[in-house]
């Protein structure tokens, strides 16, 4: 275990210094977090014209949710951003320098190269949303406030889980990273209440598609309206998840052909 978060550590060094030496990346993360915010803001204006509540939630709710839905799939970003690499590692069998170190491939694949200017878009991003909460206030407790932080590393583990597997389908066909973007796109769904969509859909964002779980559930849980159900429910497809992009994985391995074969 002590080996696995002397990679970690390493990587994520390697990841800071990388990010200093680029600083116009820097300045161009913070702009488009804060360019990025500014148009969910005027989402939420628009949203709340005519009405008070959207199925439910009011106007700092849906702020609540936004800022939920940014942290459970920015650190993802941060921390497995180096899965995204996967396509080209298998296409041009760089792979194989991979899977010979002494660390499981997986791990390697998915956190050896964090992208720390994540962590930048994050907090520019994060801010506005912060001070409009901390300027006209939320209700919650010490306990919600912990849960929520709970089931936003489980919004991350499932989040990320899900994008690993989209990977992994890179070892029977190439060319899939575009896979990525893709969920990138669909995600963007599990920024609104879970509600507002038709029941058919709210079942598929509870399970095959677990975007309920991704920002949803959290801030549900810091406005003190979540069931013990539902976080068992949470938890348990966290697991469900993780151990299906874990067989896959083992699965994907057997049908790796080395190119030095």
């Amino acid at each position: 275990m002590k080996r696995y978060f002397r990679v970690l550590k390493t990587a994520v060094s390697n990841s800071f210094s990388y990010l200093f030496a680029y600083r116009v990346d820097v300045i161009m993360k913070i702009l488009l977090g804060l360019g990025w915010t500014a148009v969910n803001l005027l989402i939420i204006e628009v949203l709340f014209l005519h009405t008070t509540a959207l199925n439910g939630w009011s106007k700092i709710d849906m702020v609540v949710l936004f800022l939920t839905f940014g942290f459970a799939t920015e650190i993802g970003f941060f921390l497995g951003s180096n899965i995204k690499e996967l396509e080209t590692a298998v296409r041009r069998g760089s792979f194989d320098g991979i899977i010979t170190k002494p660390i499981d491939s997986q791990f390697l694949s998915v956190f050896g190269r964090p992208d720390f200017s994540t962590i930048i878009y994050l907090s520019s991003r994060q801010a506005p949303y912060l001070y409009i909460l901390w300027r006209d206030g939320i209700e919650t407790s010490l306990a919600s406030l912990l849960l929520y932080i709970f089931l936003i590393l489980c919004g991350n583990i499932i989040w990320l889980s899900v994008r690993v597997m989209l990977m992994t389908l890179n070892f029977w066909h190439q060319k899939l990273d575009n896979l990525a973007d893709l969920q990138n796109t669909i995600d963007q769904f599990a920024q609104y209440p879970i509600g507002i969509f038709p029941r058919s859909m709210q079942l598929i964002m509870y399970t095959a598609m677990p975007l309920a779980f991704v920002a949803f559930v959290p801030a549900e849980a810091l406005r003190g309206n979540i069931s013990a159900e539902m976080i068992m429910l949470t938890v348990a497809m966290t697991i469900i998840f993780v151990t299906a992009s874990r067989l896959l994985w083992k699965k994907a391995l057997k049908n790796y052909t080395s190119a030095s074969s």
